[in-house]
């Protein structure tokens, strides 16, 4: 989760555009990062719906 939400976060790029010499160019990072985030939470999406669905299909029943 927090790993996630670090990914994603305005000041994170901020921070990293600025130590890269990237001024300006935030958008950009954004639009990478946030692909980058999509990608990574369909698959924990996905391996959460394997672990309860598959591993304990009858638990809580």
């Amino acid at each position: 989760g927090a790993s996630l939400g670090n990914l994603i976060c305005p000041n994170n790029t901020v921070a990293a555009c600025a130590t890269v010499d990237a001024i300006g160019r935030e958008n950009e990072v954004m639009k990478h990062t946030l692909r980058a985030f999509a990608i990574v939470l369909a698959l924990y999406m996905v391996l959460a719906m394997l672990y309860t669905c598959v591993l304990f299909p009858n638990y809580g029943m």
